[in-house]
């Protein structure tokens, strides 16, 4: 990879690795985006822990640490796919690429679960996580460029 006429140097992440770690950075900064609005009232469990609960019986500490450890996992893989399908990494493609796990979620995911809408909150849970894709995404397109360019 050329990055200003120079070779990349050996210990700089190639693109796609560079995804997987701002997947993983943006999935943290989501997941304790997620804590802080259950903490307020806004929301629901973070993105993993109610799995841990209703799969493992995890409560407290394990619950959210195994939580956490599965949304960063989920994060990598998907900030990978992004460094290494789209072109141009961008906040704005970052944006709009995760904008894909959102739609797929509100328009199959949900209604065949038996829910109108995600998190089973009606409109406003699914426009709550409408803007954490949107933030997550645009970290997302902002990091991995960055990130393969250090």
């Amino acid at each position: 990879m050329k990055i200003s006429g120079q070779q990349t140097m050996p210990g700089r992440p190639k693109p796609i690795q560079a995804g997987a770690i701002a997947g993983c950075q943006a999935a943290i900064l989501i997941f304790f985006l997620q804590l802080l609005l259950q903490g307020i009232g806004l929301g629901g469990a973070p993105n993993g822990v109610a799995g841990a609960h209703a799969i493992l019986h995890l409560q407290g500490m394990p619950g959210l640490l195994l939580g956490l450890a599965l949304f960063c996992l989920s994060g990598a893989l998907w900030g990978a796919l992004y460094a290494a399908v789209v072109p141009v990494l961008t906040p704005r493609s970052g944006i709009l690429f995760c904008l894909i796990p959102w739609l797929c979620a509100v328009l199959f995911v949900q209604p065949l679960l038996g829910h109108f809408t995600q998190s089973n909150t009606g409109f406003g849970g699914a426009l709550l996580s409408l803007i954490e894709n949107i933030i997550g995404g645009a970290f997302l397109g902002y990091r991995t460029p960055f990130l393969a360019e250090q």
